[in-house]
């Protein structure tokens, strides 16, 4: 395993724009961006990404990626795919902790066809993960705990959540469909499987907009 690290918050730890790159057992620390792909067909298997003031790591225009990441800790936002899709997402640990900021754990923004999978998601300052775009699939979500919002927000439709795990201690609600305030029409969602949803702020279950 080779570490980077950035030291004081700025620049990227690695700026991948040609499509085919494998990287393998890498880790990048107090970078702006830790990792940041424009490429496709990229193949990534990441071990700790932390401390980074933008995003861990941030995909944009990029597609048919398989990416692997064990730890993800204290980013502004830890992981944050911004738009593209059709690509498989693995992550063992996105964790908030006192010094992260308002970003969250993981944001599914404008890609769409994405296959994830997150093993634990804890102590984010606002969301815990947000999939904010239709066509998202989650095959298992772990545990979801201690975001300063909500655990988990499907705002657009058509996500789809195979496994869920214990949703608990989330400040507001464990899980928010569509938005407050707003007249956002969140439909088509389906979750196959809730372990539990216990001791959340306001609600178990939060339904809001034109669902």
């Amino acid at each position: 395993e080779t570490f980077f690290d950035g030291g004081n918050g700025y620049g990227y730890g690695i700026d991948v724009t040609k499509p085919y790159i494998k990287l393998d057992r890498l880790s990048f620390v107090r970078y702006y961006y830790g990792v940041q792909v424009f490429g496709s067909n990229e193949e990534m298997n990441l071990s700790t990404i932390c401390g980074c003031s933008n995003s861990g790591v941030y995909l944009s225009s990029t597609y048919n990626n398989v990416i692997s990441v064990k730890d993800l800790n204290q980013c502004s936002t830890n992981f944050n795919y911004y738009s593209g899709g059709y690509s498989n997402i693995t992550i063992g640990n996105t964790i908030g902790g006192s010094h992260a900021s308002n970003g969250g754990g993981l944001h599914i923004n404008n890609a769409s066809n994405v296959k994830i999978s997150i093993q634990r998601c804890w102590g984010h300052k606002t969301l815990g993960i947000a999939s904010l775009v239709s066509s998202s699939r989650f095959t298992y979500i772990g545990n979801i705990e201690y975001c300063g919002d909500c655990g988990l927000l499907v705002y657009d439709g058509g996500c789809t959540i195979e496994y869920l795990g214990n949703v608990r201690y989330n400040k507001f609600s464990g899980i928010r469909i569509g938005q407050p305030g707003t007249s956002v029409y969140s439909h088509n969602n389906t979750i196959y499987y809730i372990e539990s949803i216990s001791t959340n702020g306001n609600y178990g279950i939060e339904m809001c907009g034109n669902n």
